[in-house]
């Protein structure tokens, strides 16, 4: 059902085939705890290996002998091992992953061994053997062991793509720039990554970022989660994802999101609206949302054709103050960004030259805005 150049890309597949695999790990505890090792195994590799393994075979050595199955080795892969015990020891010091790999080759060969031993001696290659100048079994032996390491060999190119990627995990609000100068705040919990060779693309792995992406007409900016792909040449809007599911509002510019499954499926968003994307289907329909609440998380208060009397009320509840307006100045409706953290009186100036209008504080917790005369 599965092949290992395939499972390299699993989060690729088709929503049916990921539940499936999922249900299967669900039943299969052994199963579910080789994927976890393999996981972890390729996660080791993406950082490490690449650049620090040197001569494959000496893993295959290692591990035999740690393994029990030193009888195995010729003298000169012996020697060759103890040649490289001091290198393997360095290795050992420098990647902090390097022993939970070798643990897992060792654990592999036992595996392994024991199979051959249940299966050779039926299945020992009798018409081969006949012959007077033969494959020596330990040979074979060997060559079919070091498919233990081939699932990690195979896909060295594969990592070593991988490895130019930068990957931010947020513990806590994150503000991180970007190549090109664009900025994300990152919500904790949530994984992006980029590649340095493409300032203009990110990967959205899982939770929720806000982007506020450097206008670049000729230059589209793109964001791809699990599901979905989000193009924009210069614009702020925030992007919440999982593996199977993706809501994107904005706050300014315009986007256009499209399903990673049939990218021709789109919908284009306007300030204040929202989309959300499933897996295998199309986008939904624009919708109109609150973009206050929705991004509070960020730090910010985004406001778009905002009637002015109901971001004062948004003000009002989060800074505990009342705030009379002039009638006629209620009228108006308000686009802004506002940072949350600001003092209320600095964000009261700001609106007040805005509106081409004042602010007066009449005591401690009440302020009025007032038409210039």
């Amino acid at each position: 059902m599965y092949n290992h150049d395939d499972i390299i890309y699993w989060d690729e597949w088709s929503r049916e085939r990921q539940e499936a695999l999922r249900e299967q790990l669900a039943r299969d505890p052994e199963l579910a705890a080789r994927w976890r090792a393999w996981s972890h195994l390729l996660d080791s590799l993406r950082h490490h290996l690449d650049t620090e393994l040197g001569d494959r075979r000496i893993l295959i050595y290692d591990a035999l002998q740690q393994a029990g199955y030193e009888h195995l080795l010729t003298p000169e892969e012996k020697e060759t091992l103890q040649a490289n015990r001091k290198y393997l020891e360095q290795l050992s010091h420098r990647l902090a992953s390097f022993s939970e790999i070798r643990q897992a080759l060792q654990e592999d060969v036992q595996t392994f061994q024991k199979l051959w031993e249940v299966h050779a001696p039926a299945t020992s290659f009798p018409r081969y053997r006949q012959q007077r100048q033969r494959l020596p079994l330990r040979l074979w032996h060997l060559v079919a062991l070091s498919v233990v390491v081939f699932t990690a060999i195979v896909t060295w190119n594969y990592v070593r793509y991988r490895q130019g990627f930068v990957e931010v995990t947020a513990t806590e609000r994150q503000a991180l720039h970007l190549p090109d100068g664009s900025e994300a705040i990152l919500h904790p919990g949530t994984r992006l990554a980029y590649h340095p060779a493409y300032p203009r693309r990110v990967r959205l792995l899982k939770g929720k970022a806000l982007f506020d992406v450097q206008s670049r007409p000729s230059s589209s900016f793109v964001v791809q989660t699990p599901v979905a792909f989000v193009t924009v040449t210069g614009t702020t809007f925030g992007v919440e994802t999982s593996p199977s599911h993706t809501r994107v509002v904005l706050a300014q510019g315009r986007v256009l999101v499209s399903s990673r499954r049939n990218p021709e499926a789109s919908v284009v968003l306007e300030p204040g609206q929202f989309t959300e994307v499933e897996a295998q289907r199309p986008p939904t329909l624009p919708r109109p949302a609150d973009i206050t609440e929705e991004l509070l998380w960020t730090g910010r208060l985004f406001f778009y054709r905002t009637p002015l009397t109901s971001l004062l009320r948004t003000l009002e509840t989060r800074y505990q103050i009342r705030i009379l307006v002039d009638e006629h100045l209620a009228q108006e409706y308000v686009t802004a960004t506002l940072e949350a953290e600001q003092p209320v009186d600095e964000i009261l100036k700001a609106l007040a030259l805005t509106l081409g209008a004042r602010v007066e504080q009449i005591d401690a917790h009440t302020y009025r805005l007032m038409a210039e005369s």
